[in-house]
């Protein structure tokens, strides 16, 4: 199975990781989590930094 970001999603993964590393001095790990819902997939990431209280969401639902 292969999971791809399209460019307008690594654009927005890109400026959350920039915001963070200027907050915490560095980029952390981070958990990707795709998940089929039927009509396209929903993509949320994880920071250990900020964890669950705040992933980005970087569905796109244009994309369905």
């Amino acid at each position: 199975m292969k999971f791809e970001l399209s460019e307008k999603q690594i654009s927005e993964l890109k400026e959350w990781q920039e915001a963070i590393h200027k907050i915490y001095g560095d980029y952390g790990s981070y958990t990707y989590c795709f998940t089929p819902n039927g009509l396209g997939e929903s993509v949320t990431v994880i920071s250990d930094f900020v964890g669950d209280s705040h992933p980005l969401n970087l569905t796109d639902v244009d994309s369905w």
